[in-house]
């Protein structure tokens, strides 16, 4: 299991590397408000439209006994809102969903800033203000 923030500098381009060759591609969203389950909430609002507009089919989120059934009320909500109803999705720990450490190494690059930020700009396709 790769912990991003604690790898060495050269683990961490390697790995960046091989999300890039993959085919990897990603959106982040960031909130304005300060507190956050406000800003959980008003990016999950943001990814489930863009889910619906999409298509996607799958949902994989990164498990928290704290947050996991709020998550699945405002998903749950904001599914019926767009009146989209093709979606799965699913809290799951770092080691039942490989593809969850990707999000973290972007996430980390991404609040780095400079050169790691620019590191994933290759797969980064846009950062949605929520």
């Amino acid at each position: 299991m790769v912990h991003f923030v604690k790898e060495k500098s050269e683990v961490k381009e390697q790995f960046l590397e091989a999300m890039g060759s993959c085919g990897i591609q990603a959106v982040i969203y960031e909130s304005t408000a300060s507190k956050p389950a406000a800003a959980r909430k008003a990016c999950l609002d943001s990814l489930v439209e863009d889910i619906a507009q999409q298509h996607v089919r799958n949902l994989i989120l990164e498990s928290d006994e704290s947050i996991n059934q709020a998550d699945r009320q405002i998903i749950a909500r904001r599914l019926r809102e767009v009146d989209y109803d093709d979606l799965e999705y699913r809290h799951l720990q770092k080691h039942e969903e490989p593809l969850l450490w990707a999000s973290d190494a972007v996430a980390w690059c991404y609040n780095r800033g400079g050169e790691w930020r620019k590191k994933i700009s290759p797969f980064l396709l846009e950062v949605r203000t929520c």
